[in-house]
């Protein structure tokens, strides 16, 4: 169907105005990405980066010893003399974490505000991006606002965690990228920019900067930019020394595989779960066949080598990718522009609805998980999001441990410890068997010490006797503690698009066990 010619100039016409385009996506963007930010409680790894942002204040540099309890379990630190430094991820993360305590709050939704502002300039970039590609303000538009309505791009970026700004700082660093592969040469402004992206990419996510660090170097190389590949050399030698350092993951080599068939399995978790939720692969077909596959080749290379990087990674989740959705959403506009030279904007109306707010198209192919095979309507999910405000059962978890501890004691729990922490100022132990625990200060390390034993009986990984939770090591003298949460209560929603429920899940009377020592 075409648009009559007066209908699609006007259109076209109005979307042209200077300026406007940009303010519509600057004002939806903030609109959608910062409202209710305080609907649910903190998610996943939240807490654990709110309370190692926390002894910033104490010791200068995130640690995951705060002088009462060792906020980990999982050896994420390493240790240089009584100093316990947080090593597993880089520390933008908690510095900005830090910031969003102290300036705005200390409710979830306080903190994410920071976060979710970083979205908004992902956006913001995005738009820009594809403004400069396509030369049309209607097809930047389109763009961004499918990624606004991306909803893992959505849940991802509201949460306090690397993901906002790594995307920001990744997406910056793509479209110095794109220049470099375009016009060769960039200005003293456009070099100073992309290096201090570059630096601060590497603080917000070690793997994300690793993958980037790949593509730029080969893109200097073969663009003969020796002097920005000096640049780029040293600021990745000092990276080198961070590392030599810190030596982060040295406690976790496991986590990164080699093996080809696993590598390929995870590689193709990460195709389905892009084609699933992020952008249809039919959608990336048509933009292959309209569009010259010069002008696709840049955005290929990198989702393509980022993609196979990541699956060396152990798991391959949603957040692990996050850096590249916004890349992977700006392919669509390949497909507009053709459509539009054409004069098709009902047909660009009819794919833009499609595939930002259904998975019809998704369908084409087998979706990797179960929960996609039935046909989804993602304002349904927004809705919730948006509006709901539900009630979580760690701040009376919290209070109760709070109200009740005296000074040495520790609690017990198969999960959300941080929450617990966070809500209760009540350590947790570093240990679950005498001889199985962190080298770590020895307050925290004391079974005896253990008070309280909280099991949440939903999503947990260990599933053993509450009395005997290591093998010889009893854990005995606990009685179970009756303790009765809201009608409105309801279960730690996970951010994961393929986990998390529209609305949260009503926490059951069974789903948590409280056992203290008599």
């Amino acid at each position: 169907m075409v648009i009559p010619p007066s209908l699609y100039h006007k259109s076209m016409l109005f979307f042209q105005k200077r300026h406007l385009a940009l303010i519509l996506v600057f004002v939806l963007s903030t609109i959608i990405l910062l409202t209710n930010l305080n609907g649910q409680d903190f998610s996943l790894d939240e807490p654990d980066t709110v309370a190692v942002a926390r002894t910033i204040g104490e010791f200068g540099y995130p640690s995951a010893w705060d002088g009462r309890a060792l906020i980990d379990v999982e050896g994420n630190f390493t240790q240089i003399g009584n100093r316990y430094v947080w090593t597993w991820h880089p520390w933008l993360q908690h510095y900005l974490a830090y910031f969003g305590l102290h300036v705005f709050g200390k409710a979830p939704g306080d903190i994410r505000l920071i976060f979710a502002f970083f979205g908004v300039m992902t956006v913001l970039m995005t738009y820009h991006i594809a403004h400069a590609l396509f030369k049309s303000r209607l097809v930047a538009l389109l763009v961004s606002v499918q990624l606004i309505f991306c909803l893992p791009f959505f849940l991802y970026i509201r949460q306090i965690r690397y993901y906002s700004p790594s995307a920001f700082f990744s997406v910056v660093t793509f479209y110095f990228f794109v220049k470099i592969d375009r016009q060769k040469n960039l200005s003293i402004k456009e070099k100073v920019g992309f290096l201090l992206s570059y630096i601060l990419l590497f603080l917000s996510n070690y793997i994300i900067w690793v993958s980037s660090a790949v593509l730029i170097a080969g893109k200097l190389v073969l663009s003969r930019q020796w002097k920005l590949l000096g640049a780029v050399f040293a600021i990745s030698i000092c990276a080198g020394i961070w590392f030599f350092i810190f030596r982060p993951y040295s406690g976790n080599a496991g986590l990164f595989v080699v093996q080809p068939i696993e590598v390929y399995h995870r590689v193709i978790t990460y195709l389905h779960y892009i084609n699933n939720v992020v952008l249809p692969a039919i959608v990336v077909a048509i933009g292959l066949i309209a569009t010259k596959r010069s002008e696709l080749r840049i955005f290929l290379i990198w989702i393509g080598v980022k993609v196979f990087m990541y699956g060396t990674f152990q798991s391959a989740q949603g957040r692990y990718i996050v850096d590249i959705i916004p890349i992977v959403i700006i392919l669509a506009g390949f497909v507009y522009q053709q459509l539009l030279k054409k004069q098709q904007l009902f047909l660009v109306t009819l794919i833009f609805l499609i595939s930002a707010f259904t998975n019809v198209f998704s369908l084409a192919l087998y979706p990797h998980e179960w929960k996609l095979r039935n046909v989804q309507f993602w304002p349904r999910a927004y809705f919730y999001e948006l509006t709901g405000s539900y009630q979580s059962p760690m701040p009376q978890l919290g209070s109760y441990l709070k109200a009740q501890a005296r000074p040495g004691d520790l609690f017990l729990s198969n999960e959300y410890r941080w929450y617990l922490y966070l809500y209760s100022d009540v350590p947790h132990a570093s240990t679950l068997c005498k001889d199985n625990h962190l080298a770590g200060p020895a307050g925290t390390a004391d079974i005896s010490k253990v008070r309280w034993i909280i099991m949440f009986r939903y999503n947990t990984r260990l599933i053993q006797d509450v009395k005997n939770l290591c093998e010889g090591d009893k854990l005995t003298g606990f009685k179970k503690i009756p303790m009765t949460f809201s009608s409105r209560t309801v279960r730690i929603n996970d951010p994961d698009i393929v986990n998390r429920a529209f609305p949260p899940i009503p926490l059951r009377s069974d789903d948590i066990e409280i056992y203290e020592k008599f």
